[in-house]
């Protein structure tokens, strides 16, 4: 009897050209809707150690979820974040967030999604906006950095230190699963290191702005080099420009992230208006 031979299973870089082929820019993603207990919000200010935050979003990674609700679960490299801040969430109230293919594209042989994400409560209020560049599959960053121009600073903001212990590392790598929101898939080791550090810089802008920043802020950060449990980090700030905008004031910030080796973690601009608009 003659063995039928079986089809091939694609390998990992068909199935990423497969599914880049699949998807259109402007199509809607799956949804996300998920309720921010106090439980929830302690947490994570608890794993962070950032208690002025009240954006539990940056640890649910919203924007991997609203892909992996519509196409599963994908290995994917988060390249770089750009949120809008509205509001932080309420408490006992339900998050609904929706999400959106804006872009695709290949640079250097490498795929590219850009995923953008609209967070509401269930009253209609806005939460925050976030596009997210993804690299499909497992790649380093891309060696760039958008805080890399040379400018004179007007001001140093007093620098963060954040040490990352193995217990706080492992809570936000987890996180969505321990809340059972979305695919319940952990992080990679990679996005977790991200996040982190996007999220360390979120802490600087608070604890120098406040609510000008946590309502209508806009941080825009580059991952360079993941951060690594059981290290120290380092968030700098410096103000490059003040300006007047509609009565307000308007102040734009060059922010970088070190890892304990010198090694940069991250690169952001940041925008705030005083006073904000929505405050």
């Amino acid at each position: 009897m003659t063995n039928i031979p079986q089809p091939l299973e694609p390998t990992p870089h068909e199935s990423y050209a497969l599914f880049y082929e699949t998807v259109n820019i402007g199509e809607q993603l799956g949804h996300l809707e998920y309720r921010v207990t106090e439980e929830m919000l302690h947490k994570y200010c608890s794993t962070v150690e950032y208690w002025q935050s009240g954006y539990v979003n940056l640890a649910i990674r919203e924007f991997h979820q609203v892909l992996s609700n519509k196409y599963g679960h994908i290995n994917l490299t988060s390249c770089s974040r750009n949120d809008y801040y509205y509001r932080p969430p309420i408490i006992d109230r339900r998050v609904q967030v929706s999400g959106w293919i804006r872009d695709k594209y290949i640079s250097d042989g490498i795929q590219y999604l850009v995923v953008g994400t609209l967070a509401i409560d269930d009253i209609g209020t806005e939460i925050l906006k976030t596009q997210e560049t993804f690299s499909l599959g497992i790649n380093p960053p891309p060696h760039q950095s958008i805080a890399d121009v040379e400018s004179q600073p007007i001001q140093q903001l007093p620098a963060l230190e954040k040490r990352i212990e193995k217990h706080t590392w492992n809570l936000f790598k987890h996180f969505n699963r321990e809340f059972e929101i979305g695919d319940l898939e952990p992080m990679t080791e990679q996005e977790t290191g991200n996040l982190l550090a996007f999220t360390y810089a979120h802490e600087l802008l608070t604890e120098t702005y406040g609510m000008n920043f946590l309502k209508g802020g806009l941080l825009n950060v580059v991952f360079c080099n993941s951060l690594l449990p059981d290290q120290t980090c380092t968030i700098s700030a410096e103000v490059n420009r003040i300006s007047e905008v509609s009565e307000r004031t308007r102040t734009d910030l060059k922010i970088l992230v070190k890892r304990q080796d010198d090694v940069l973690a991250a690169s952001g601009k940041a925008t705030i208006l005083i006073p904000s608009p929505i405050t």
